[in-house]
């Protein structure tokens, strides 16, 4: 974050609903309510036309804001996930190559994960975390934060709510992708996971597409490429806004 600022950004990321410090409401977790957040908040920082750069859950987000209100958006950026709703057929997307998808059907089961995962959240995050390709990515530290939120009143409910939300979120995006994006479109995957697919699914949605792969890394691009990861997207940010906009510092 501290360098996409020093390239002139406003840098705004927000905990989506669900997960972190945000509230944890009981319903609320489709993309279109959820991007509405994101989307409210900006406009009372005062900020205006942005940069989207959305990871996972957050990525499919960023889409239905930039399907939704285009005129809003001036580059979209997708890391490690497809739109729900707009990814290919399951057999052209190795997510998480070597490990199977069961945590979308566990999470989008009611009560059960609550149950199961009550005073066990470590578990889950240190099997997903250490899933990287270098297992020393996140420190025992770096689990520890992340455990806290979830440990919390609402914590494992509100993350795997955009889980169970999925259908919603699907029925929305596919609801505004009868017109391709026309904004640039930067789609990254990582050698472990997604890979070039990224770019490929992305073609099916949108216009202007560039793809790039992060080697040496899993699904956690932001932690384990962070640097590599923030030179991609100043490159991409500085292409896709004008340089008025970004001497007056538009916000990513």
């Amino acid at each position: 974050m501290p360098s996409i600022a020093d390239a002139g950004y406003t840098v705004i990321a927000p905990d989506l609903r669900g997960f972190g410090e945000s509230d944890k409401p009981s319903e609320g977790f489709d993309v279109r309510t959820v991007f509405e957040d994101i989307r409210e908040l900006i406009e009372e920082l005062g900020q205006g036309l942005v940069n989207l750069a959305g990871h996972d859950v957050g990525a499919s987000v960023a889409y239905a804001w930039a399907a939704t209100h285009p005129d809003e958006v001036h580059g979209l950026t997708l890391i490690e996930a497809l739109p729900a709703g707009l990814e290919p057929p399951a057999v052209s997307v190795p997510m998480l190559q070597g490990k199977a998808t069961w945590h979308l059907a566990f999470g989008s089961t009611p009560d059960v994960p609550e149950a199961l995962l009550a005073n066990r959240e470590r578990v889950l995050v240190e099997y997903l975390f250490r899933h990287a390709y270098d297992q020393t990515t996140f420190t025992d530290a770096d689990i520890d934060a992340c455990v806290r939120p979830l440990a919390a009143l609402g914590g494992i409910r509100g993350a795997f709510a955009h889980i169970r939300a999925m259908p919603k979120s699907a029925e929305h995006n596919r609801s505004v992708s009868g017109r391709k994006l026309a904004m640039p479109v930067l789609a990254i995957g990582s050698t472990m996971s997604f890979g070039k697919h990224m770019e490929e699914g992305a073609r099916q949605f949108a216009e202007d597409v560039t793809g790039v792969v992060a080697e040496k890394s899993g699904h956690w691009i932001p932690e384990e490429r962070p640097v590599w990861l923030s030179r991609q997207l100043i490159t991409f940010f500085g292409q896709s806004t004008p340089r008025s906009d970004l001497a007056r510092g538009r916000s990513a």
